[in-house]
């Protein structure tokens, strides 16, 4: 199965609340995955509060071009950092 974000909700501060396609739900905080040149732009709280479901992509996107893969949402909800380069 290919995963989707279902729905998505910001919360407080940096944390979005959402759910996927495969059932699974959570909230999580992401200010730590706020870094670099792209991402930095998500700690001003009012960019980061407009977070919303790309309807037919089913991302996570923001007005600024910024988007979170479900994959990312999913791993970090899960307490586990992806990798910054696959394993080979």
């Amino acid at each position: 199965m290919i995963l989707h974000t279902a729905s998505i909700q910001p919360v407080r501060a940096y944390r979005l609340r959402r759910a996927f396609n495969s059932g699974e739900s959570g909230e999580g905080d992401h200010s730590e995955a706020l870094t670099g040149e792209l991402f930095a732009s998500l700690r001003d709280r009012r960019i980061f509060a407009s977070a919303a479901r790309h309807p037919l992509l089913r991302i996570v996107v923001w007005s600024h071009g910024v988007d979170w893969a479900p994959e990312f949402l999913r791993e970090w909800r899960l307490g586990q950092r992806l990798p910054s380069h696959p394993s080979s």
